[in-house]
């Protein structure tokens, strides 16, 4: 296997990566369904060892070759909204600091892209260069999304 050859986990075929888009793609669809129902059977099987370790309430276990681990029960989820406004009542009853209070629950700078555009379009074209200064190309991957045709149609 070359490398523009890929082997299709799903058939076991080999896949030429100059074969056409429309190859390529149903390559990429059964990969992907693929991936949903592993993902899928994990969950099922990772359900049933945490459900067997609570009912001997041990949190590791040795299964043969296996090492099992699972987190403990009981994660709190909270709700940073509300936090945020009764640390800020707590704050101003003098309990803790406003310092404290970002530290629980920070916030952080994130740019609005819709209204930067807005102020942008209204400025002098100088100034609004000045803007993108602070801008750089985003390294991140991009998303490929790929649908069959009776997908898209549904």
């Amino acid at each position: 296997m070359s490398s523009t050859e890929l082997v299709v986990p799903v058939t076991g075929q080999l896949l030429s990566l100059d074969a056409p888009t429309n190859e390529l793609c149903e390559a990429f669809a059964q990969v992907r369904r693929l991936e949903l129902e592993l993902a899928d059977a994990r969950l099922v099987v990772a359900r049933e060892l945490t459900t067997r370790m609570d009912h001997e309430n041990v949190r590791r276990f040795a299964a043969g070759d296996w090492q099992v681990e699972v987190d403990a029960p009981g994660r709190v989820d909270w709700d940073a909204d509300l936090l945020f406004h009764i640390l800020g009542e707590v704050v101003a009853e003098g309990h803790i600091s406003a310092d404290a209070a970002e530290r629980v629950v920070p916030t952080y700078r994130k740019v609005a892209v819709r209204e930067l555009g807005k102020i942008k379009a209204v400025l002098p074209p100088d100034v609004a260069t000045r803007l993108d200064e602070a801008s750089t190309l985003s390294g991140r991957s991009r998303r490929v999304v790929v649908k069959h045709r009776d997908e898209v149609t549904r």
